[in-house]
């Protein structure tokens, strides 16, 4: 993140009582050039349930008992400033949906009112609950996710729209499926340039395939890994499996070309297949431990904004697992398996070619 993009950004405090949360929210105010514009503190926990709206939203003349005048709410006085919105834990469930809507459109409108106010406002928040344990409680909401959100509407806009009338995503919505088609270029661009690479390394159309068998034994453990964790596949997780798209090949290059080495010695196909697993198993399992403990900090959400990086680690860590595991397994059989086609396909064009030619032969008499 930029300077001027972290001076325009809302950014959420975590920290007990009484370590100097709001302090710390006037110093990110101050210090990114708005000391002279308005600052608003609002503490969640200390007003009233039923007047928290009020407080934050404003309302309008009669919207409720004692409402005798309008009055702007915080985000209204914090125009052009900042709001501070401390204790974020204990704003009422039912609020969150409203907040979140703010956050996204900068809009807000009245208890009572029906008129849309733009404002030009920071929002800084301060908690000293841990908000991952208390979305799990249910006490506090769990934004759905993206991707789920739009099929659930491309879903309902297939039932109720006249025939010929499509759903256009745009926004968020429009830029994911953007980003999700340009991914998939990026991974046809990245298995066309290893399987190109591999050709040229080994000299062969066939045994580059028989590397690149690693990319779906991977998948199956990125896959699985995010599933099992909760989490989904976003731009980080997306970075972590086209970051494993060169480390897995790597296991089954070690395996293929010490066994292509020992059949140059000699050596029978099985024999040197039986051969190459068990040496090259230990290099194998050592650099792709050495990348799970690597990544496994992350993966845990250990440390300051772990939690983001979190599902790129997940999909790295289960993705190399799955495929070391299944690579000792399925490539050495694979390996003798596309061998045998190769070598079926060379002897059936053979036998074409020799017929052909034994046909233009002249008859020696």
């Amino acid at each position: 993140m930029t300077a001027t993009e972290f001076m325009a950004a809302d950014v959420l405090i975590d920290g007990e009582t009484g370590t100097g949360k709001e302090l710390l929210a006037h110093a990110i105010h101050e210090t990114s050039g708005g000391a002279a514009d308005p600052f608003v503190a609002i503490s969640c926990g200390a007003i009233p349930r039923e007047l928290i709206e009020s407080e934050l939203f404003g309302h309008e003349k009669g919207s409720f008992t004692g409402a005798d005048r309008a009055r702007a709410g915080a985000f209204e006085r914090a125009d052009g400033g900042t709001i501070f919105l401390d204790e974020l834990g204990e704003l009422r469930l039912d609020l969150q949906p409203r907040l979140l809507r703010l956050l996204e459109s900068r809009e807000v409108r009245r208890v009572g009112g029906d008129k849309v106010r733009r404002v030009d406002v920071r929002v800084l928040a301060a908690t000293n609950r841990d908000l991952g344990k208390e979305i799990q409680a249910g006490n506090f909401r769990e934004d759905r996710k993206l991707g789920q959100t739009l099929i659930d509407a491309e879903e309902i806009a297939g039932r109720i729209l006249p025939q010929g009338v499509t759903m256009i995503p745009a926004g968020s919505a429009e830029i994911m499926q953007e980003g999700m088609a340009q991914f998939g270029i990026a991974v046809g661009l990245a298995i066309l340039v290893i399987y190109m690479v591999l050709a040229a390394q080994f000299e062969s159309l066939v045994h580059p395939l028989t590397v690149m068998l690693a990319l779906p034994l991977a998948m199956v453990g990125d896959l699985g890994g995010l599933l099992v964790t909760g989490n989904t596949i976003n731009l980080f997780s997306l970075i972590g499996i086209l970051l494993l798209f060169g480390l897995v090949t790597k296991n089954s290059i070690l395996l293929v070309d010490y066994a292509n080495q020992l059949r140059r010695e000699g050596m029978d196909k099985v024999e040197a297949m039986r051969t190459a697993a068990p040496v090259r198993m230990r290099p194998v399992l050592m650099t792709a431990l050495s990348m799970i403990f690597g990544v496994l900090p992350a993966a845990l959400g250990l440390g300051p904004g772990a939690e983001s990086r979190a599902p790129m680690a997940i999909a790295t860590a289960a993705g190399m697992l799955s495929s070391t595991i299944l690579t000792l397994i399925v490539v050495p059989v694979f390996y003798l398996v596309f061998d045998d086609a190769a070598a079926a396909v060379t002897r059936f064009f053979g036998r074409l070619t020799g017929g052909h030619k034994r046909q233009q032969s002249p008859a020696i008499s």
